[in-house]
């Protein structure tokens, strides 16, 4: 098997407006700088490569653009590549239709999405034989299920300092996983995934949030030129507020590095994944969700009836008036390195998913990964479509598509692993 990572800066001017607040907010520093990085595998002929990006989103234009790109260099062909962003509150000002591009600096854009693609040719270009270990530990102190059903019977999203909470609803997946790559027995870089929202920064400046900390920590220990791709887990109800309000809230810079002492240990305990390279991209049908105008009036009201602004219902009613097909076709991969599995996911999906597709898996070892390769918004867990919800990821332009969503990307995926072992 031979490998490479490389990783690109692409720290932005300040000033570029943050994605994903709910008003517009510009940056004015920057705490961490921002990467794309990429890591491409190839044996036999058989290539895959993977690109994390320190934004929010994966905008629409960017998979064809870098397609295009990379196969004009490499050969790559477009079917053998994904990108994923890292969902971080405080990265590049690169949006997408499924939110919004008010937010996007579009000179900016030209350059980072350059940046994407050139991150793929680089590590092609520095392919070399490689071995792989996998291991995991666990980190359960550092997220929190963030949707909560309260005395009154309703679902609702965050409930810090709320004495009502009757129950969370879901749970976390605790779990730290680590690819290490090593070239002549010295480490060259590592995928590493765990499942929280990377929005734990605030409005400071430039991040890319706990994963950031996570890179930094890794470099002092394997040096400056390792590099780590983070591969952010389904984390749709997943985030870093405790509900109990007399417990501290972790900065991000804690939750870093304690992410980083759980990447340590996995390593230390991590064992070879063996030869075999392979990638296979498909894609799944999801069919929208609509109202009429007598249910979107009274879906309004009725949202208005409890929550304290607007902000929901006008989201609501912009993506329903922008609605212009029943359907769409969203993609799914899955990357064979050895006898572990990565599975790369659309959409911010709920964490229920990650275990449904993990007991699917004819795979020993399992990577989940979400936002990959195009933005869907939320995919939540079907038993939450209920007239009592009140939860943010539920809410139509928030989620966009039919309740049976999440299980069509798990048995798609579930099917590419099938075929990746075979």
């Amino acid at each position: 098997m031979r490998a490479a990572f490389y990783e690109c800066d692409v720290t932005p001017p300040l000033g570029g407006l943050f994605v994903g607040k709910s008003s517009p907010t510009p940056a004015m520093d920057v705490l961490d700088r921002l990467y794309v990085k990429a890591v491409v595998f190839e044996e036999d002929g058989e290539l895959a490569a993977m690109v994390s990006m320190d934004c929010c989103l994966v905008h629409e234009d960017l998979p064809d653009f870098v397609a295009k790109r990379v196969f004009e260099y490499t050969g790559i062909p477009a079917e053998k590549i994904t990108l994923t962003a890292t969902h971080t509150h405080t990265g590049a000002p690169i949006s997408s239709r499924a939110l919004d591009t008010t937010c996007d600096d579009d000179a900016y854009q030209v350059v980072f999405f350059k940046l994407v693609a050139d991150s793929v040719i680089l590590a092609y270009k520095r392919l070399g034989e490689a071995t792989a270990k996998f291991g995991t530990s666990i980190v359960d102190d550092v997220s929190f299920v963030r949707n909560y059903e309260v005395a009154d019977g309703k679902y609702i999203t965050h409930g810090r300092g709320r004495d009502d909470i009757v129950r969370p609803i879901g749970k976390i997946d605790p779990t730290v996983s680590v690819l290490m790559v090593e070239r002549e027995g010295t480490p060259i870089g590592a995928i590493v995934n765990f499942a929280s929202h990377q929005d734990s920064v605030g409005r400071g400046g430039y991040s890319g949030d706990y994963s950031s900390i996570i890179s930094k920590e890794l470099k002092k220990v394997y040096g400056p030129d390792f590099v780590t791709l983070f591969l952010v887990g389904p984390c749709g109800n997943i985030n870093h507020v405790n509900p109990d309000a007399s417990a501290e809230l972790n900065c991000y810079t804690v939750i870093g590095k304690k992410l980083a002492v759980g990447a340590l240990s996995a390593i230390a305990d991590a064992k070879p994944v063996g030869d075999g390279v392979k990638m296979i991209k498909n894609t799944v049908t999801l069919t929208r969700r609509k109202l009429d105008n007598e249910a979107l009036k009274a879906e309004s009201m009725r949202l208005l009836s409890y929550l304290p602004n607007a902000f929901r219902v006008q989201r609501m009613l912009n993506y329903n008036s922008s609605v212009t097909s029943d359907t769409a076709e969203v993609s799914v991969s899955g990357v064979k390195i050895g006898n572990t599995c990565i599975y790369l996911l659309p959409g911010e999906i709920f964490s229920s998913y990650t275990f449904d597709l993990k007991e699917r898996s004819p795979f020993d070892n399992n990577i989940v990964v979400e936002n990959t390769d195009q933005s869907i918004m939320y995919i939540p867990s079907e038993e939450l479509f209920v007239e009592n919800s009140y939860m943010y990821e539920t809410t139509l332009g928030t989620n966009c598509y039919e309740k049976g969503a999440g299980r069509k990307l798990v048995e798609r995926a579930a099917e590419i692993g099938s075929l990746l072992l075979g």
